[in-house]
């Protein structure tokens, strides 16, 4: 299989990640139907769960070293230049929006400043790691990740070489065990603890790295051999087991739906929609469907800004009195629309400043 398959085939998961996350976002327009409550609420933490999976792994599948202090810092900045910009206008956006918390409580100044840094998913305290842009967590928790990558080397390097499928194993017992000790032992904010705090979420990215090296050990032959119709047959099974989780998502203990009930599912898409033999991969590899996941990483920073700003503004008009399914589908759409075209925006913007300077 060829690498621009394999990445296509990503890209467009990446596209339907985003989309179930953007969707469980829009409680404050759908909350109040059946379909949000049942479905749509769950698709949010199992795409975060894909994200890092599928970060580590495509961080694994690079095969970059990180040799020096100044390779790291390089790579480092690389990294944050990537999002860093688009970060900064959203959070700016996101401060009228919570204009009382920033200007009447310490909380929300030195939770701006965490947010500047990246820092904020380091503080367990909603109010801070869900502040303004409260997407933002999950970049500086991705951070995290990105500076543990020389670490992750290093453990493949000396200890899992030979033995990934063993280590990988064993990184989801560990998350299991993590998950039944926080919800039936501690029980004290355990969706922070499993869901954002940064050494746990490193269980996820590192399992994708992992998951990497022992795809790049797949053999080539054998999944030929296995023939695109059976592919399609797991990719589709793997789509309605994806239903299945959200469905089950209400019923399930906040601890475990926040990271255990996910973990194998995630494990098992990546690696199957890398392999990218079955039809399904063939559809996520379409043009327009990559488009959206190449640039899902932009939406992700920006689409709760926008949903919330158009909130906002429906709030002070007459439809607000008597709301209907197709007001807020119809609102929900238009938000989409705007994250997307946003990203144009800036990007025509980005590329006129180069021109001119």
């Amino acid at each position: 299989m060829s690498n621009q398959k394999k990445i296509l085939s990503l890209q467009g998961l990446r596209a339907v990640m985003f989309f179930l996350i953007f969707f469980f976002h829009s409680d404050l327009y759908l909350d109040r139907y059946f379909v949000f409550n049942r479905f749509f609420i769950g698709g949010g933490c199992l795409a975060v769960s894909v994200f890092f999976v599928l970060s580590g792994f495509v961080t694994g599948l690079s095969n970059k070293k990180v040799h020096s202090i100044s390779e790291y810092i390089y790579y480092i900045k690389n990294k944050i230049g990537k999002f860093y910009l688009s970060h900064l206008i959203f959070l700016i956006l996101s401060i009228p929006l919570s204009y009382y918390f920033f200007l009447h409580e310490i909380k929300g100044k030195v939770s701006l400043i965490l947010d500047l840094v990246l820092m904020q998913s380091w503080v367990s305290d909603s109010a801070v790691w869900r502040s303004y842009n409260g997407l933002a967590w999950f970049l500086s928790t991705l951070l995290f990740c990105y500076l543990m990558v020389p670490v992750a080397q290093y453990l493949f390097d000396k200890i899992c070489e030979g033995k990934q499928k063993k280590y990988l194993v064993l990184i989801m017992i560990q998350a299991f065990i993590i998950s039944l000790m926080l919800c039936f032992v501690i029980q004290v904010n355990v969706e922070y603890w499993l869901y954002a705090f940064p050494p746990v979420r490193l269980l996820d990215f590192y399992s994708g790295y992992v998951l990497a090296k022992i795809y790049m050990e797949h053999d080539l032959i054998r999944t030929e051999k296995v023939g695109a119709q059976k592919y399609t047959i797991f990719e589709v099974l793997l789509f309605v087991n994806m239903v299945i989780l959200m469905f089950a998502y209400p019923f399930v203990n906040v601890g475990l739906r926040r990271q255990a009930l996910y973990f194998p599912f995630s494990l098992c898409i990546v690696y199957l929609f890398a392999i990218g033999k079955g039809r399904v991969s063939k559809i996520l590899s379409m043009k327009w469907v990559e488009g959206i996941g190449n640039n899902s990483f932009y939406y992700y920073i920006s689409h709760q800004v926008i949903l919330k700003w158009v909130f906002k503004i429906y709030e002070r008009t007459p439809f607000i009195a008597n709301r209907s399914f197709l007001i807020d589908f119809l609102l929900v759409i238009l938000c989409l629309m705007l994250t997307i075209s946003s990203q144009k925006v800036i990007d025509c913007f980005l590329n006129w400043d180069k021109k001119s300077m």
